[in-house]
């Protein structure tokens, strides 16, 4: 079965990397090269052995911010149409061509905060990108550096792994071979300073732990690791071996974050939770509405 899936992704992977480059041409006749991102700089650089390594849901790339309207206008005219209402605050839309196997997020900026964006900004990744070609269309690659950086943040800043105390499987594989095969190009002073600049490096720390613990790849930091960060990675330990605890995990972080936003959009703040508390315990009215929140959402399982 396992043989199977493989060759099968491997073959959806082979038209993924035809609709990126039909999509990339789109871009180039209006002047813009894109740096690819993520899952798509896989389907270039042949940092795996084959691409039937990598599953792709979708295709991120990066534009300068300068040029994301005119990006849009060139690709509706091509037959791209907005999966979801582009609003001012976004940083990305995503569109999709009827026929496509996956949609197109393109992306001004990384992160969508001022903080995470001081983790790696959009400006720093097109300048530090170089040239590349996919068929006969131009595109540009982010630097080690930075594909090492997006990728630890994305996973455990954008997408909460750090609060749920989860490193995914993909994400430990891929910064692996990125460390394997690239370690001559990663100046692990600039990635800590990245994270240190936004005050996240306890996530760097814990996901650097969580390789060596995997067997993935040795530790390529040195230093002490305090009391915090080793709490943290004996939680990663845990939760990646017992899916009890990994459930337990899940749903507790989520239901007090779902809570958090409730109190918050109740009092728009924080200087009166202790009231705000009292009165959704005595409140018979405001516990069915929290209760509904919680049972109708529910965490997303991974």
């Amino acid at each position: 079965m396992l043989a199977i899936a493989h060759a099968a992704n491997a073959q959806r992977n082979s038209r993924i990397r035809e609709q990126l480059a039909a999509f990339v041409d789109v871009l180039n006749r209006a002047g813009i090269e894109p740096v690819l991102l993520k899952g798509a700089i896989r389907l270039i650089d042949g940092l795996y052995p084959d691409s039937g390594w990598r599953t792709m849901r979708d295709l991120d790339v990066l534009v300068p911010a300068a040029e994301f309207m005119d990006a849009l206008g060139a690709l509706g005219e091509a037959g791209y149409r907005l999966v979801r209402p582009l609003e001012q605050k976004h940083k990305e839309a995503m569109v999709r061509r009827e026929g496509d196997c996956v949609p197109f997020e393109i992306h001004r900026e990384l992160f969508a905060t001022g903080r995470r964006q001081r983790l790696l900004r959009g400006s720093d990744v097109l300048s530090g990108s170089r040239p590349a070609m996919i068929e006969s269309a131009r595109i540009r690659l982010p630097s080690t550096v930075h594909q090492l950086v997006h990728l630890i943040g994305h996973s455990q800043i954008g997408h909460s792994g750090h609060a749920y105390g989860r490193i995914m499987l993909r994400d430990r594989l891929e910064a692996a071979a990125l460390l394997h095969w690239h370690a001559d190009n990663i100046e692990w002073e600039a990635v800590c300073e990245r994270f240190d600049a936004a005050a996240y490096r306890r996530p760097l720390l814990v996901f650097v732990l969580a390789l060596s613990d995997g067997g993935f790849h040795s530790r390529p930091m040195q230093g002490p690791i305090d009391a915090l960060t080793a709490l943290q990675q004996r939680r990663v330990a845990l939760q990646a071996r017992s899916a009890a605890m990994m459930r337990l995990s899940l749903y507790t972080v989520w239901y007090a974050v779902v809570l958090k936003l409730q109190i918050m959009e109740r009092e728009a703040g924080w200087p009166r939770i202790v009231q705000t508390v009292r009165r959704l315990l005595l409140d018979r009215k405001e516990r069915q509405r929290i209760a509904e929140i919680l049972v109708r959402g529910g965490p997303r399982q991974w």
